[in-house]
């Protein structure tokens, strides 16, 4: 192979990195590239910016490292593990990022199969639902207000129908009591008169 081929060849490969770095870098997605030891490869300038650091502070570290070991252990491992086994992982979950923020993401851990079909790394690509889940939760609470206020309804309507009732029994228990009184105090005296001498007009 003569020297400018070679000079060809090796200009279109650094051209070609430098051309996937740039897209890489120009995605809003965090992406990082992680071996099986759990440590950075490779990140992208958005994953750095959420982290507020530098890709030389990252690459060479351990996700442990990056998120502390607590973290690490009970959210992000079992789903690295989960990807180093061979699958596709999604998973949605709160992160609180240094340089970003809390925020809600959609997490996808991809695979990456060296020689021997062997999962050598996990490509992972982390996309913003924070504005999305936010509308949703204010979605589901506006629901769940709506949900109580019609049980508040029917039950106020409920009471208003008992209070109603209460009013007609009370109703039809004073006319009761006022025919009974009538019946009871007032007739006699009228009968005792009739047995008197007065006549029709007294």
């Amino acid at each position: 192979m003569d020297k400018d081929k070679i000079k060809g060849t090796s200009a279109l490969l650094k051209d070609s990195a430098g051309l996937s770095e740039f897209i890489l870098n120009s995605a809003k997605e965090m992406m990082t590239l992680i071996n099986s030891n759990y440590i950075y490869e490779a990140v992208n300038d958005a994953y750095c910016v959420a982290h507020d650091m530098k890709k030389e502070d990252i690459v060479g570290k351990t996700a442990a490292d990056i998120w502390g070991e607590e973290r690490f252990q009970k959210v992000i491992k079992k789903y690295l593990d989960q990807c180093f086994s061979g699958k596709e992982v999604r998973y949605e979950e709160w992160f609180d990022f240094p340089g970003t923020g809390k925020g809600f993401f959609d997490v996808g851990l991809y695979p990456y199969r060296g020689s021997g079909n062997v999962v050598t790394h996990v490509v992972a690509i982390t996309h913003d639902l924070t504005q999305r889940k936010i509308a949703e939760d204010a979605l589901t609470k506006s629901q769940e207000e709506l949900r109580l206020n019609n049980i508040r309804l029917e039950e106020m309507n409920e009471a208003l129908k008992l209070l109603a009732k209460r009013r007609e029994d009370d109703k039809k228990e004073s006319e009761t009591k006022v025919l009974s009184n009538v019946r009871e105090m007032i007739v006699p005296y009228i009968n005792r008169l009739k047995l008197t001498d007065m006549d029709t007009i007294q």
